[in-house]
């Protein structure tokens, strides 16, 4: 989903408009002196709230908390500005709706929903205008006053409507292609590049997290294929997946042809070893057509300081010592990991018949 806080596409806009925002409340009245200074504690105080609301959009990643306190802040703003511009009357009269329709811009870009940008407009024109004596808009002018208003306000329903939703179908476009360069086409699992991603991801959480591996390659797949056409076996590569997503989502990924690799990152290693039999017991009991189906599997335990593809050749021993046992069952090995400078895989991979 769209998160305009993750996103920030508009994120040195809006601390520039913030920061000049700030500067004008803080100096403008230094223009006329006779108005006393930087104000009045209340207009200080507002403009200590503004620099609360702008820090917290900031670095907030929150969805919810960017859009509370994006309202707010804008609130906050068109309070202070209309102290500082009764303050700095005639001459702040000249300036009001100027600003009213610059805090309509600002806000265009600062909201993801329409809605929401409506409320503010709403709110930012009630706070600028509301309470003025008739003087000040018989001296604009009432139809003038009216129509340079909606006008502003369109403009700036519709600027935020065109940025929104062009950056929404940008940030679409951004999410399909990385689904894309991060999934495998046919089983919609994470692909072998995104799954050692995923591992380092996980180490970076937490490298003391115990980290649990597993290999999967699918028995007799060859013979499938040959006997019953491509279009069953990827049937079966689609039913498989579906487990494997029910089980674990998230943590598998197809590392190609019939061999998938599976991340088990919470509980010990005879959980895990439970989870994969319960696994395996699952998938003994598919009928795809007609098709029955088992699976091998070895299990290793990721040391703290080991790379993602030290593990999956311990755990690719694993499973070949699972297929050279009859198939059809779990290896979980106890080997120590593998040093990056060691040539030698723990177990030598070993030739097993296709039948």
């Amino acid at each position: 989903m769209f998160n305009l806080a993750e996103e920030r596409p508009f994120h040195l806009q809006i601390n520039i408009a913030a920061a000049i925002s700030v500067v004008i409340l803080l100096f403008g009245r230094l223009l006329q002196p006779e108005t006393g200074g930087f104000g009045s504690p209340s207009h200080l105080a507002s403009v200590g709230l503004l620099c609360i609301c702008w820090a917290v959009l900031v670095r907030t990643r929150r969805d919810v908390t960017f859009r509370i306190f994006g309202l707010l802040g804008i609130v906050v703003c068109a309070i202070a500005f209309r102290m500082l511009l009764s303050k700095l009357a005639p001459h702040g009269d000249y300036w009001r709706f100027l600003v009213f329709a610059l805090i309509l811009v600002h806000g265009a870009v600062l909201f993801s929903r329409i809605r929401d940008y409506v409320v503010v407009a709403m709110l930012s024109g009630a706070i600028s205008f509301a309470g003025l004596g008739s003087d000040y808009f018989a001296a604009a002018g009432y139809p003038e006053f009216v129509i340079a208003t909606a006008a502003a306000s369109v403009i700036g329903v519709m600027l935020n409507i065109i940025v929104m939703s062009s950056y929404k179908r940008l940030y679409e476009a951004k999410e399909g292609y990385r689904l894309l360069s991060s999934t495998d086409p046919l089983t919609r699992l994470l692909n072998r590049r995104a799954f050692m991603a995923r591992f380092a991801e996980l180490r970076i959480e937490d490298s003391a997290l115990p980290l649990h591996l597993a290999m999967i390659d699918l028995d007799h797949f060859k013979q499938i294929n040959d006997t019953h056409g491509h279009e069953r076996g990827d049937s079966v590569l689609l039913a498989v997946a579906d487990c494997l997503q029910r089980h674990v989502p998230g943590m598998a990924g197809r590392l190609g042809g019939e061999e998938f690799a599976i991340l088990f990152s919470e509980g010990s290693r005879s959980e895990a070893l439970q989870r994969l039999d319960t696994l395996l017991t699952e998938v003994r009991m598919l009928d795809i057509d007609g098709v029955s189906l088992t699976f091998s599997a070895g299990l290793v335990t990721a040391g703290a300081e080991e790379e993602a593809g030290l593990a999956l050749a311990r755990a690719d021993a694993a499973l070949y010592q699972a297929k050279a046992a009859g198939r059809n069952r779990i290896v979980s090995a106890d080997v120590a990991p593998v040093s990056r400078d060691d040539n030698v895989r723990p177990f030598p991979r070993q030739r097993v018949p296709a039948e």
